[in-house]
């Protein structure tokens, strides 16, 4: 064994730069045993491999194989050889799956979902945060609500969507979502509403209102709706609003009751406004969704650069 191991420590004080080519075809025979299978396997002539292993041979200055008419052995410096080229060959992978993290990734675009209401969770900080940090990635942002967000999503037409509300029979199997921030519904009113000196209230409670409706293209409205139908009622619809200040500027008025996301309804607080918790807690959480097929390095990156951001958030509420 001594002998073998000075042999390879000779072979490697010999090394002159070699094709990564002649490494892999040394491989190839080593793992058919035969010339004849490995040329077949790399597409090329069984001269011209037999060529190709005798010029690695010369150059090393070592016998690799041992040939005889009915198949080929590796000599002990041939299977020591392998050993070595495997994990060259396993390292050039590492290097390259690095490079397509760390540069690749670095470059290119990405078609992005967002929603009108996406301000108060701090992502507008957060994409602006990832275009200072990876500049040459070119952000498309698309605003809509979500129910729009996921048929974007479905057709193609984006890449990834934040959203609120996600349609799993609209949504390919093949869709992943990572949950970024939890929330929580939230009824809002008049400070001079009866429901105003509440901390607490059941839905229930609220049939008989009337209601400042979001658009009914947004998640909140579809939560909202299925949850009152799950109560057995359905809620008076007074107004519809696709503005959240115009909104609860009416819900001020006195003109209706309504019902948003805790972050959201908390930083939109105007004069007159009380919020109100359900009991029992209604959740809804905001996510980051992408094709599993369409996760190009870029989105990956985009992907955990979204999860970091979460993880810290989180651990500032906390």
């Amino acid at each position: 064994m001594n002998n073998v191991h000075n042999e390879s420590v000779a072979l490697l004080r010999r090394w002159r730069p070699l094709e990564i080519h002649q490494l892999k075809y040394a491989l190839a025979v080593a793992k058919n045993r035969s010339f004849v299978r490995a040329a077949y396997e790399l597409c090329i002539t069984p001269p011209a491999l037999s060529q190709q292993i005798k010029k690695l041979e010369d150059e090393l200055g070592i016998i690799l194989f041992e040939r005889t008419t009915r198949n080929t052995r590796l000599t002990p410096a041939g299977t020591e050889l392998i050993e070595i080229t495997q994990d060259i060959i396993s390292s050039l992978g590492k290097i390259d799956a690095l490079k397509n993290k760390y540069h690749d990734a670095e470059e290119g675009h990405i078609s992005l979902g967002i929603f009108p209401t996406m301000g108060p969770y701090g992502l507008m900080a957060l994409l602006s945060t990832f275009q200072n940090t990876f500049p040459k990635i070119k952000l498309d942002l698309y605003e809509a609500e979500c129910i729009e967000l996921n048929r974007m999503l479905q057709k193609g037409t984006i890449d990834a969507a934040f959203s609120t509300y996600a349609d799993k029979e609209q949504l390919a199997e093949e869709t992943d979502s990572y949950p970024l921030v939890w929330d929580k519904l939230v009824l809002v009113t008049s400070a001079h509403h009866p429901f105003a000196a509440r901390k607490k209230i059941n839905l229930i409670e609220a049939k008989d209102e009337e209601f400042i409706m979001p658009p009914k293209s947004s998640g909140a409205y579809i939560e909202m709706m299925g949850f009152c139908h799950s109560l057995g009622f359905e809620p008076k619809t007074k107004y519809h609003s696709t503005s959240n200040l115009t909104r609860f500027g009416l819900i001020a008025e006195g003109l209706g009751i309504s019902f948003a996301s805790s972050t959201v309804a908390v930083s939109y607080m105007v004069h007159n406004i009380s919020i109100v918790e359900f009991e029992p807690r209604i959740p809804r959480t905001l996510s980051l969704w992408a094709f599993r097929a369409k996760q190009t390095p870029q989105i990956s990156n985009f992907i955990e650069f979204c999860q970091r951001w979460a993880e810290t958030r989180r651990a500032h509420f906390v």
